[in-house]
């Protein structure tokens, strides 16, 4: 090989490593990372839910993080809230009734977590908690009848998002 070519390949070979290896951007912040790093069994989901989101790439501010974890946490259960009352209306069964009921206090707990959470730190902590267990009834109800894994993996989503909003909350 002439020198030019080498000099073309060694430029073309730095340019692809440089493009492959991990930017800055792409990582987490070091408060979403000691964050899920507390989470325990969800610490990779955590990763992957709030340290994929633009809005906490650099966020260094538990505060502001726990606004947007608390906000996702909301919207989230209220979507798995109407999805198990859609359910329940085209299909009542004691343990969906139930899953609807326990739903409704996912949604209120995770609501009131995010409304006092800049004034109220402990009762947001509170809230996550019960959040969690309130999924965790509605899991233990749908026990009594078929199983119905869309349900359970909406329990499963609860509880990682209580316990990412229960560590985030501590922090404050």
């Amino acid at each position: 090989m002439d020198f030019p070519t080498q000099l073309f390949t060694f430029f073309a070979i730095s340019f692809l490593i440089f493009l492959s290896s991990p930017s800055q951007t792409n990582a987490a912040s070091e408060l979403v990372d000691r964050v899920c790093s507390q989470t325990l069994d969800f610490s990779a989901r955590c990763l992957q839910l709030i340290g994929s989101d633009p809005n906490t790439k650099d966020l260094e501010d538990p505060k502001k993080l726990a606004e947007i974890v608390l906000q996702m946490s909301t919207d989230e259960a209220q979507k798995s809230h109407d999805f198990i009352d859609q359910m329940a209306k085209a299909n009542s069964t004691e343990p969906l009734e139930l899953c609807v009921f326990w739903y409704q206090n996912v949604v209120s707990s995770f609501k009131i977590a995010h409304d006092v959470v800049e004034k109220d730190p402990a009762t947001a902590n509170y809230n996550c908690k019960i959040a969690s267990n309130y999924a965790d009834n509605c899991e233990n109800a749908l026990a009594k009848g078929p199983r119905i894994p869309e349900i359970s993996a909406r329990n499963d989503q609860v509880r990682l998002y209580g316990r990412i909003g229960f560590v985030v909350t501590n922090l404050l």
